[in-house]
């Protein structure tokens, strides 16, 4: 992991210490009830551009300090519509529900979960939004 401010490699011995060693990517923040939580893609290790992106997780942390990764809470195995790109999730609240919004094979889903931690699970069994409807076909 390189410092972009200083372009010098990040060590265990820097000031910038990433908030978790795994490789996540396309972060989105949420603050729910106090605490703050980071939903990320999750590349699979070796993969090259992007190709083997099959889940999400969430981290969070109270005191930007201290951060739990929560794990897997959601995982192209949940979905039967799709199989590939996992990218670029984001989760909202609603009246006590979390719903988790993702695109995946370049269509858009929503989960919905009782916890920002997760476990999520598909609401509607079908893309929200298909790619044909965005213009990509």
């Amino acid at each position: 992991m390189i410092n972009v401010q200083t372009k010098t490699p990040i060590t265990k011995n820097s000031k910038f210490k990433p908030i978790s060693p795994d490789l996540h990517a396309d972060p989105s923040a949420r603050v729910f009830k106090d605490r703050l939580y980071v939903y990320v893609s999750n590349d699979t290790e070796g993969a090259r551009n992007w190709s083997k992106m099959v889940n999400w997780s969430v981290l969070s942390t109270d005191d930007m300090v201290s951060w739990k990764d929560h794990g897997i809470i959601f995982d192209l195995d949940d979905i039967t519509w799709a199989d590939k790109e996992a990218w670029a999730p984001d989760c909202i609240e609603l009246d006590g529900k979390y719903y988790f919004y993702f695109p995946a094979a370049a269509n858009i889903g929503v989960a919905v979960s009782d916890s920002p931690e997760g476990p999520f699970t598909d609401l509607l069994k079908r893309p929200l939004i298909e790619r044909s409807e965005a213009g990509i076909d």
